[in-house]
């Protein structure tokens, strides 16, 4: 036997590789020397993937997605509750016909509701004559509630579901795709068209949480609305920038990220030189009318009875 010689044994090729140093010594006494040694080829690397199986249908796809970054122990997803507590009884609604080409489709009136608490969405049907939800006088529940994606999401792991920022912008006329089905915005009711008139910082809790905390901190430092401009304008040169907008919320005891700071100035910053002069500042100062606990409390009985005023306002002029 000699190295890299095959040699069979019990029908099975075996390649000699090496031999141990006496084989060599006794081998090279008997003029019998060995070649050199085989090295085998060094193992080629594989870049593992790590693919993330495609969603089951059961539970949500944020908890799947959990139990694939840690299979051991999984993380719950963590809710909103700062939104689900400033939300809870906002519902914004809008009336929708369906596109179709089935005849017997044609006049059929649904209703959209948008829920501001967990940005959800349910759809119902109103009763009609020679339609299904004819048979019930109430009308009938078309989609259950809960998040639906955006038609312009990505297929990954984690969908892109229907948000505030897109809801807003729904007005007369307006297509929403819905799992396959295309609705025409008609009307929003009379809750839904003030919200959407409104500034941005009411449809966002956390926005308006950190408006409403820079103007009590605002109050504490001055009286005067020039004299709390004067006081973030560290520069002295008329215009609050976002650096000077930062130092003074972190003097206050405001600490927020750079992004957010940059939103606020985008907000309110109408001539777009990237800082508040002093009208913006004012019309900043002068929307916060919401306290920081009346932000985060749980909505009261007038607010319950306003919103359920706004929704059967809503259907009776649907009637």
């Amino acid at each position: 036997m000699r190295v890299g010689e095959i040699i069979s044994v019990y029908n099975r090729d075996f390649l000699v590789m090496d031999c141990d140093a006496f084989t060599r010594d006794w081998m090279l006494k008997h003029n019998l020397e060995q070649p050199e040694a085989l090295h085998p080829a060094a193992p080629v690397a594989v870049d593992f993937k790590r693919r993330v199986p495609l969603h089951d249908g059961q539970g949500s796809a944020e908890d799947s997605f959990q139990t694939v970054l840690n299979p051991i122990m999984p993380k719950p997803c963590k809710k909103d509750l700062i939104k689900a507590l400033a939300n809870g009884s906002k519902v914004m609604r809008f009336k929708c016909c369906i596109i179709t080409k089935i005849p017997e489709d044609e006049g059929r009136v649904f209703i959209i509701s948008f829920f501001l608490a967990d940005d959800s969405i349910s759809i119902y049907e109103r009763p009609t004559r020679n339609t299904f939800a004819g048979l019930r006088p109430d009308g009938c529940k078309f989609l259950e509630k809960g998040p639906v994606r955006h038609p312009a999401g990505s297929s990954g792991p984690l969908p892109r579901y229907y948000g505030i920022d897109d809801v807003r912008d729904w007005t007369t006329g307006t297509q929403v795709r819905i799992n396959g089905h295309v609705f025409i915005v008609q009307e929003p009711d009379d809750f839904t068209t003030t919200l959407q008139a409104g500034e941005a910082a009411q449809l966002d809790p956390h926005r308006a949480l950190i408006l409403s905390q820079i103007q009590k901190q605002m109050k504490k430092v001055a009286i005067k609305v020039s004299d709390q401009f004067t006081y973030c304008d560290r520069k002295d040169d008329g215009v609050i920038s976002a650096d000077e907008l930062d130092t003074t919320l972190k003097n206050l005891g405001i600490r927020i990220s750079e992004a957010e700071v940059h939103d606020i100035i985008a907000l309110y910053d109408v001539d777009g030189d990237g800082g508040l002069n002093f009208d913006e500042f004012v019309r900043m100062i002068g929307n916060l009318d919401v306290s920081v606990d009346s932000t985060i409390r749980s909505p009261g009985k007038a607010e319950r009875n306003q919103s359920t005023h706004a929704a059967v306002g809503f259907n009776q002029g649907l009637r």
